[in-house]
């Protein structure tokens, strides 16, 4: 399964703002969950300079864990998301890199529409810091530019700016590393 998501840091000034516009475009508030994100494993892309392929466990809730794997991947010579998902049943891995972070999802019923996440990432000590995301996901490698186009488009919407040029937020994994020395 291919992965076309972008991703923005917002500021929490930002934040009402930003969730007025995404109901605005039609979209609604369909659940909030509370993630628990385990990196046990990753290593540097050999193919995507400054990015990371990695093996992550998500426990949603305090319930199931899935465990997902992703990989960069050379398409038609662009970078895409290669993702594989399925619940996971045993202990997760020891990690030295745990992320916790409520998360706001919202769907929008129009056929093609991306959904779109507003993350909050709680890196202790008071310490917030808050991303847009939008996502499509197909197993079509023909609608890998279709479908990034869609997602810019709807970011630049809700942001009220065009992102098509602008540089994304880092990797989850990026900032943790940042953040937890």
């Amino acid at each position: 399964m291919y992965e076309i998501e972008k991703k923005f840091e917002i500021q929490p000034e930002q934040l009402t703002t930003t969730q007025n516009n995404i109901l605005n475009l039609g979209y609604t508030l369909s659940k909030q969950v509370n993630l628990t994100d385990y990196y046990p494993v990753f290593s540097e892309s050999k193919i995507k300079p400054n990015s990371f392929n990695f093996e992550r466990y998500r426990q949603k809730n305090g319930g199931k864990i899935i465990k997902t794997i992703k990989t960069w991947v050379e398409v038609e010579g662009t970078f895409q998301r290669f993702e594989e998902e399925n619940e996971f049943v045993g202990e997760i891995p020891n990690s030295k890199y745990i992320l916790n972070k409520t998360r706001d999802i919202y769907n929008n019923l129009a056929d093609g529409m991306p959904e779109i996440t507003i993350d909050i990432l709680d890196f202790g000590d008071g310490k917030f810091k808050y991303f847009i995301e939008a996502e499509l996901v197909t197993e079509d490698k023909a609608k890998l530019k279709e479908f990034e186009i869609k997602v810019l488009s709807v970011l630049s919407q809700v942001l009220g700016r065009d992102v098509k040029t602008e540089k994304q937020a880092p990797s989850m994994l990026h900032l943790l590393m940042e953040n937890i020395k």
